[in-house]
C-alpha cells in the first residue's frame, strides 16, 4: 500500500502561542515535536468542523 501523499506549508505564531505549543509538546511523555502537536490539533479542528461552517470570533485575538 503506497504511503498517504502530505502538503507542507508555514505558519507564522506570535511568541506566546509558540511558547504554550512548545510547553505542550515537551511536556509529554515521551516529548512530541511540534509538527507532530499541530498535526494533531488540525486533524482535531477539521473533524470537528468539516460539516458546518466555522464560526470564527475575529475580536478574540489582538495580534
Amino acid at each position: 500500500m503506497a504511503a498517504a501523499s502530505k502538503e507542507r506549508f508555514s505558519v507564522t505564531l506570535n511568541n506566546e502561542d509558540y511558547t504554550a505549543l512548545k510547553l505542550i509538546a515537551d511536556s509529554q511523555k515521551p516529548p512530541l515535536s511540534l509538527q507532530y502537536i499541530v498535526s494533531y490539533a488540525l486533524t482535531d479542528f477539521i473533524a470537528a468542523h468539516k460539516s458546518r461552517q466555522i464560526e470564527l470570533d475575529f475580536g478574540r485575538r489582538a495580534s
